[in-house]
């Protein structure tokens, strides 16, 4: 969750990135509307596509996301594992809440306003004149304007805030409103419905001053400071921060169309987002719980499996162990990872972290594509270790607490679970440990290039034990 949070941050700064520096300045009005408003919400979307497309095109990583193993007291794993997030949960309602009571103030103001107003009709809105006022904003299908203000301008600005309904931009407002109670958090949010907002005046603005000369209107702009009612999901005629901004792109000249060959810019920024997402899809929750230490054994293993060591590797080894045999702290939410490591000619590629297996190893009654059969097999390799695994050899020793286990095994050319190591607290789990994966049923072996292939999978397992 946190990573996906982090990517949806990600890919709105990349956005808004390209609005700031290529299309801000543009005179294409409704493209930018269109911009501002479908990029936040594609941010939104991205990290849970994936597409095939991308995966075939690039090496698909070992690391594949299994159940959850849970040996013992389950319930008690699924206690730690909830709690982490309950607090996360709590702040974001907490937040949410709060977003949600301010905009109810806001609309509590606006009925106010309401209330002592008088209502006129003017063509498809209504009109609610505000006694002893300056005020001048739209809202939905109401325009709310000041008595105060002068008959001359009035004119000027009911044609403007007329394009601001016309135009429905109270919708998209409301849009970013409800992100702002959702996404409370994310800044970002705010700085899309700021330009947003900016953008809904120059758009009013040129269609405004298209019916008259502009020197009369730019004199509306300047004669007077008016007040602001500052609710953000209303159009506001008068802002002090905005009259230069939008005097500025009222003398602008209208962009060249060439110049709409910039949208294109965000062409290869969405493909490179889709082909990221694509990557991080299969081993997304691997990234985020992978376990330092599971890396450390996993090397320790493949050191004391090579036999003749070097000076440098002997140190190496005797480093991990010492690592390795320190107090643990690890138990990041009991996710399984495995990794695949295709051998060929006896070889494992180890050192390798990106490699295509074309078929997977498949589990008994396994059928579908390699995606369906990884998963299938994980699901029956997960299950087959729940039933198998003697947890009375936890009350035997006198363990209590969580022990970690992490088990290396191979599925051979034959399709057998062979060259099984494991590493435990106790000898007694690794033994167990071993023992139950040597038990598993025959498979079809992988395939590369249409031959039979050793893959090798490594497979950590929390065995929890009720004090």
């Amino acid at each position: 969750m946190i990573q996906t949070i982090i990517e949806i941050l990600v890919f709105q700064i990349l956005f808004l990135a390209v609005y700031e520096l290529f299309l801000k300045n543009e005179t294409f009005f409704n493209a930018n509307r269109i911009y501002l408003l479908v990029t936040p919400i594609l941010s939104l979307v991205l990290p849970f596509i994936s597409l095939d497309v991308f995966k075939t095109e690039i090496t698909t990583p070992f690391f594949q996301q299994l159940p959850t193993v849970f040996i013992g007291d389950v319930s008690t794993v699924q206690q730690t594992e909830s709690s982490v997030w309950s607090l996360p949960m709590v702040l974001w309602l907490v937040g949410s809440g709060i977003a949600l009571l301010l905009m109810c103030i806001k609309l509590i103001q606006l009925y106010k306003l309401k209330e002592k107003a008088t209502q006129e009709k003017l063509e498809q809105c209504k009109i609610y004149i505000i006694p002893q006022s300056t005020l001048a904003f739209s809202f939905f299908n109401t325009i709310y304007i000041g008595k105060d203000i002068s008959e001359p301008k009035r004119k000027s600005i009911l044609d403007h805030e007329l394009v601001h309904v016309k135009e429905k931009h109270f919708i998209d407002l409301f849009l970013f409103e409800i992100l702002r109670i959702v996404l409370w958090f994310n800044p970002l949010v705010y700085l899309f419905q700021k330009q947003l907002r900016v953008l809904h005046e120059y758009i009013a603005d040129t269609k405004v001053a298209a019916r008259q000369t502009n020197s009369n209107y730019y004199q509306d702009l300047l004669t007077e400071v008016f007040q602001t009612q500052n609710l953000s999901f209303t159009n506001t005629f008068f802002n002090q921060s905005l009259i230069k901004k939008r005097i500025i792109m009222l003398h602008k000249n209208r962009s060249k169309s060439m110049f709409k060959l910039k949208y294109l810019l965000t062409i290869p920024l969405v493909c490179g987002i889709l082909f990221y997402t694509s990557c991080q899809s299969d081993n997304s929750v691997v990234q985020e719980d992978t376990s330092v230490e599971n890396k450390i054994v996993e090397l320790e293993m493949s050191l004391e499996d090579k036999g003749s060591l070097t000076k440098e590797e002997q140190v190496l080894l005797t480093n991990l162990k010492a690592i390795t045999n320190k107090e643990d702290t690890y138990l990041k939410n009991g996710n399984v990872e495995v990794i695949e490591v295709v051998e060929t000619d006896g070889l494992a590629t180890t050192d390798v972290p990106f490699t295509i297996v074309e078929r997977v190893p498949t589990f008994q009654g396994c059928t579908g594509t390699n995606t369906e059969l990884k998963t299938c097999m994980s699901n029956k390799v997960s299950l087959f270790v729940q039933e198998n695994f003697d947890v009375k050899l936890a009350k035997r020793l006198g363990l209590s607490g969580t022990q970690k286990i992490y088990v290396a095994f191979k599925i051979d050319k034959t399709g057998e679970a062979t060259d099984i190591k494991a590493r435990a607290p106790h000898p007694e789990l690794s033994e167990e440990a071993t023992r139950v994966i040597s038990k598993l049923p025959k498979m079809s072996p992988g395939l590369q290039r249409g031959k039979p292939v050793n893959v090798l999978y490594s497979l950590p397992i929390i065995f929890q034990i009720a004090e």
